[in-house]
């Protein structure tokens, strides 16, 4: 006999046989012509009876001092002991979390200081008669790297919708209509 049609023939013997419902005629004929299916449904039966036989069980009786305890500890008149605040590791951990956020604005202090101190260091040497300090400012803001905080925040707000959309419509958005409005 085919060794697959073998192995799924197994599995139905052991189907029926969980649930305890009679094998059909045919599987019942399959077992009859091979030996090999007939000694496992054989064994498949003695498990199954094996499992419904009543286990020669005998319980451990109770300890007979067990409600004496538990009596004795309900009516325990000892206070227990509360648990213990660890009022030290509070008192670390919220000083250092203070440290760090002094630290912090401490740090963002001296950031703004040096912006400052890069215009002192670089002064307008001179101011023409015709020329005044208001036309030098473009050239000094094209100089340095400075940027408009709004501007930036702007960009990255405009970026981030891009990538939303890009997303959304990566996800959303057949791909035949993505091509064709990237042609179009």
């Amino acid at each position: 006999m085919n060794p697959m049609k073998n192995r799924i023939l197994l599995i139905l013997v052991r189907w029926y046989e969980a649930l305890d419902k009679p094998l059909p005629q045919w599987l019942e004929r399959a077992c009859d012509s091979d030996t090999s299916l007939g000694l496992d449904l054989d064994e498949e039966r003695e498990f199954t009876n094996a499992l419904k036989e009543k286990p020669d069980w005998n319980p451990v009786p109770p300890n007979p001092y067990m409600a004496e305890r538990i009596l004795a500890c309900l009516n325990d008149d000892e206070p227990r002991e509360a648990p213990r605040t660890m009022w030290r590791e509070v008192t670390i951990g919220i000083a250092a979390c203070v440290a760090i956020a002094l630290a912090y604005q401490w740090a963002g202090s001296l950031d703004s200081s040096n912006g400052d101190a890069f215009v002192a260091e670089n002064p307008v040497e001179s101011v023409d008669e015709e020329g005044s300090l208001l036309d030098d400012i473009p050239l000094l803001a094209a100089n340095s790297d400075w940027k408009n905080p709004l501007d930036q925040e702007l960009e990255y707000v405009l970026d981030d919708a891009k990538g939303a959309l890009d997303f959304l419509a990566a996800s959303f958005v057949p791909q035949s209509m993505r091509a064709m409005e990237q042609e179009g």
